[in-house]
């Protein structure tokens, strides 16, 4: 990313920053191909959600909130 986050962490705060090192992180743990193969099953949900966290702890509460992001993507597109 070309910046000095070790001398200044406090860039991640921004959402520019904070977007490009989650993408960082997603694309060198190659976890577009786990997330392709699930095709959105809570199977693959499981797998990255322990990928990211390094674990499982929290995992209810993610899962109410991937459903309810699936839910609301998959209105606004049946809206249109």
């Amino acid at each position: 990313m070309n910046l000095p986050l070790e001398l200044h962490p406090e860039l991640l705060e921004k959402p520019s920053y904070a977007t490009m090192s989650a993408a960082y992180f997603w694309k060198s743990r190659k976890l577009n191909e786990l997330a392709d193969k699930g095709m959105g099953s809570e199977e693959s949900f499981i797998k990255i959600s322990g990928c990211i966290n390094g674990g499982l702890i929290g995992l209810e509460s993610r899962m109410e909130y991937y459903k309810k992001a699936i839910g609301k993507i998959a209105a606004f597109y049946g809206n249109r």
